[in-house]
């Protein structure tokens, strides 16, 4: 009678083994899981700085400006006048209503500063938009700027990107890869130009393990520059 009330205290031990067993596997899974998503995207967070382009060499030259009001058309000729650097600008015509014209005053104070420093000043000051080339600057209007017509066609192979364990290529599938791919570079060159974004002027397109890009030749750059990037992880 002993041996028989005993059978089922012991069952109910296992029982009890086997699920406080279970919970600790179950907890140890989910501190695993949390510690692996966190790396991750720590990991993501840590490229994120590696993915900027820098700017040509050929734009951190000085430049001075003294005190006084300028038209953008002669302040940007002077500027590339000291900084020995083709400027090419671009102009609506004069009747367009746009903010931003070939004569827009803008009043600058007296300094010396980078020629990139200077341009972002008049970028905050008045809406200009400058692309820098391999050779050259382009500024002016952005319609302009950023016109389709000044796009190119560029096809990059991406194939030893799909083969490489890292959370920018993430995804279960080649397809879900190169989708990762052409996200990050959406986000992070010129995000409002993309048609997937709303844009006008930019697209990517797959073809096999290649990505066909439509952009500027300054978004090509910069392009190339998180390639790189990329790669040398």
């Amino acid at each position: 009678m002993g041996e028989t009330s005993s059978l089922p205290a012991g069952r109910n031990r296992i029982a009890g083994r086997f699920l406080r067993n279970a919970y600790w596997c179950f907890f140890i899974a989910i501190l695993l899981a949390i510690i692996v998503y966190q790396a991750t995207w720590r990991r993501r967070l840590d490229l994120r700085p590696t993915l900027a382009v820098a700017t040509p060499a050929y734009a951190q030259v000085n430049v001075t400006i003294r005190t006084g009001e300028y038209r953008m058309q002669a302040l940007l000729e002077d500027l590339a006048a000291q900084s020995h650097v083709e400027i090419v600008t671009l102009w609506l015509p004069p009747n367009d209503e746009t903010v931003l014209k070939r004569d827009t005053k803008v009043s600058l104070e007296s300094h010396t500063c980078s020629l990139e420093d200077m341009l972002n000043e008049l970028a905050a000051a008045t809406k200009l938009v400058v692309d820098y080339e391999d050779a050259r600057i382009v500024a002016g209007n952005g319609k302009l700027v950023h016109s389709a017509n000044r796009c190119t066609i560029v096809t990059y192979p991406v194939g030893d990107l799909l083969m490489i364990s890292d959370p920018v290529a993430s995804g279960g599938t080649r397809e879900e890869r190169m989708n990762s791919i052409g996200d990050l570079i959406r986000s992070e060159v010129a995000p409002e130009e993309w048609r997937d974004n709303g844009g006008i002027i930019a697209s990517i397109a797959k073809l096999d393990d290649k990505l066909v890009i439509t952009a500027t030749p300054a978004m090509h750059r910069k392009i190339v520059g998180i390639f790189r990037a990329i790669r040398e992880r």
